[in-house]
């Protein structure tokens, strides 16, 4: 396995109560999975997530019989699932990757959402900030109210999608002195649970615990 695997966010990280509150790097959940807490306790624990199988022999993914944490220690002994699972060998031992491990924190994070040019030209349903005209997002680039160079910061309030060519135009100068108007003034949307901003299924596994 190459180094952009280990680095790869390919780990779902779940609370205590198994519930998805994050995603690591399969380098940063093994590092997890051989950490202590206070008293001696796993700082994380791989699931095996155990399937059903068809009559051909096949492990039938919506048929799941049950799924169990284990250690580090614990998690060198589980079976390997034929073409589900990937492993890491050394000189010493052959380790199974962890699809899903769960941690001792109980709490659900919640997730702020970032002025990102997708989520900015949905918020504005594809509509130019200055010019009212409906494009495509590659028509776009994202805008400045108020110029970084003059202190404006990456918020949604001072961020809109407006025209390529009306954003080259402007520069960085006064809005006032080239004549052109907001149409948008965005508010940065309610903060939401970290399980709901995790919907893509890296791994079959994940799918047991991500929300539909």
């Amino acid at each position: 396995m190459n180094s952009s695997s280990l680095n790869r966010s390919s780990v779902l990280v779940l609370n205590s109560l198994f519930q998805p509150i994050g995603t690591l790097s399969l380098k940063k959940g093994l590092i997890a999975m051989n950490s202590s807490l206070q008293g001696g306790q796993c700082a994380a624990r791989a699931i095996d997530v155990v399937y059903g199988k068809t009559e051909s022999g096949l492990y039938d993914l919506n048929n799941v019989i049950t799924f169990t944490p284990y250690t580090f220690e614990e998690w060198l002994m589980v079976e390997n699932r034929e073409g589900l699972d990937e492993f890491i060998s050394t000189s010493r031992f052959k380790v199974r990757c962890p699809t899903v491990i769960i941690t001792r924190y109980s709490k659900m994070p919640m997730r702020r959402f970032r002025a990102t040019k997708d989520l900015l030209y949905r918020l504005q349903k594809g509509i130019c900030g200055y010019s009212g005209k409906p494009m495509g997002i590659k028509q776009m680039s994202v805008e400045h109210k108020l110029p970084r160079s003059k202190g404006g910061k990456n918020t949604f309030p001072n961020l809109m999608v407006v025209d390529k060519e009306i954003n080259q135009q402007r520069g960085n100068r006064p809005l006032k002195e080239v004549g052109l108007r907001p149409l948008f003034n965005h508010r940065e949307p309610q903060s939401i649970p970290a399980a709901y901003t995790i919907k893509d299924a890296v791994h079959p596994d994940w799918g047991v615990f991500i929300l539909k």
